[in-house]
C-alpha cells in the first residue's frame, strides 16, 4: 500500500486526467464523496478494497499500481522513518494529526513523572535499591510518552512558523533523552563512582535548565495564536529553567514542572480542537 499523502495525490492526478469531479468519481465507484475527499486530502488511509474500487473506476493499470507500490515499500528508508518520527517535511494535515496523540501522551507522561519522582525520593530517603525491571520500565515509558508529547509541540511550531520553539523542542527531546539515559546509567553504576554521578547529575540539570529557558521563550511566541496558556506556560518554563541553572533552587523546579505540563497539554488539546474544526 502506498502511504499518504502520496496516495491522495495520485488519485487527484488520475481524476483530473479524466476530467472528472469528485461527484463523477462517486458515480463510477460508489464510494462516498466524503471518503474520497478525505483520501485525496491525505486525512485517511483507506482499505485495499476501497483503493482498488477507485483505481478500477479511474482505469489505472494494475501493473503500474503494483510497480508503484513496490517502489514505495523499497523507499521506507531509515532516513524517511526519521523524518516522519521528528515531523520533518510532513504535509500540514499530517502535522495536525499529531496533536491528539500528543496531548494524551502528555497526560500519561505527567502521571509517570509523578511516579518517577516518588521512586527517586523513596530511594534517596531510604537508601534502598528499587527493583530493576519496574525502574527501567518507568524511565523508558516516560521517555516514549515525552517524545510523542514533544512531537506535537514541534508540529505546532512548524504550523506557526515558530523557529525558536521548534529548535528548543528538539533540544528538549535531546536533553530529556540525556536525563533518562544518565538516570539509568547511574542506577546500574557501582557506588564507587558516586562522585562522578554528582558531576553528571549537575551537568544534566544545567543543560536541561538552559534548554527550558529557550523553550519557554518559544512558547511565549505562541500566545497570539494559542492564548494566555502559551504565555503562562512560557513564563513558567523560563522560571523553571532559571531555577535549574542556579542548581541551588533546582528542587523548586519539581513543583513548577507539573504546572507547566498541564498548561502545555491544554495548548495541544486546543490545537487539536482547532484543527478538527478547520480553524487551524
Amino acid at each position: 500500500m502506498i502511504a499518504q499523502p502520496t496516495l491522495g495525490e495520485l488519485l487527484v492526478a488520475l481524476r483530473k486526467k479524466k476530467g472528472w469531479t469528485q461527484e463523477e468519481l462517486v458515480e463510477a465507484c460508489h464510494v462516498s464523496v466524503r471518503t474520497i475527499q478525505r483520501i485525496e486530502s491525505g486525512d485517511v488511509t483507506p482499505r485495499n478494497s476501497t483503493v482498488q474500487l477507485l483505481l478500477d473506476a479511474l482505469d489505472y493499470d494494475p501493473s503500474e499500481w503494483k510497480e508503484l507500490t513496490q517502489k514505495e515499500e523499497s523507499n521506507l528508508s531509515p532516513y524517511k522513518l526519521f523524518n516522519t518520527m521528528f515531523a520533518l517535511n510532513l504535509p500540514e494535515n499530517q502535522l495536525k494529526k499529531s496533536f491528539h496523540d500528543a496531548w494524551i501522551a502528555g497526560i500519561i507522561y505527567l502521571v509517570l513523572f509523578v511516579i518517577d519522582s516518588g521512586v527517586e525520593i523513596f530511594v534517596e530517603i531510604n537508601g534502598s535499591v528499587f527493583p530493576e525491571i519496574p525502574y527501567v520500565a518507568i524511565k523508558v515509558a516516560s521517555l516514549g510518552t515525552y517524545f510523542l508529547f514533544m512531537r506535537g509541540m514541534v508540529s505546532l511550531a512548524i504550523l506557526f512558523e515558530n523557529r525558536l520553539l521548534r529548535i528548543a523542542a528538539y533540544l528538549s527531546l535531546a536533553m530529556t533523552t540525556l536525563y533518562y539515559g544518565s538516570d539509568l546509567a547511574l542506577f546500574f553504576m557501582d557506588p564507587y563512582f558516586d562522585e562522578l554521578a554528582g558531576v553528571v547529575g549537575a551537568f544534566v540539570i544545567l543543560t536541561n535548565g538552559a534548554t527550558a529557558i529557550f523553550y519557554g521563550a518559544g512558547l511565549r511566541r505562541l500566545q497570539d495564536g494559542m492564548g494566555k496558556a502559551a504565555k503562562y506556560a512560557g513564563t513558567l518554563e523560563i522560571i523553571l529553567g532559571a531555577c535549574m541553572v542556579s542548581l541551588i533552587f533546582a528542587p523548586i523546579s519539581l513543583a513548577i514542572f507539573p504546572i507547566t505540563m498541564i498548561l502545555e497539554i491544554l495548548i495541544l488539546s486546543k490545537a487539536d480542537d482547532l484543527s478538527k474544526s478547520g480553524l487551524l
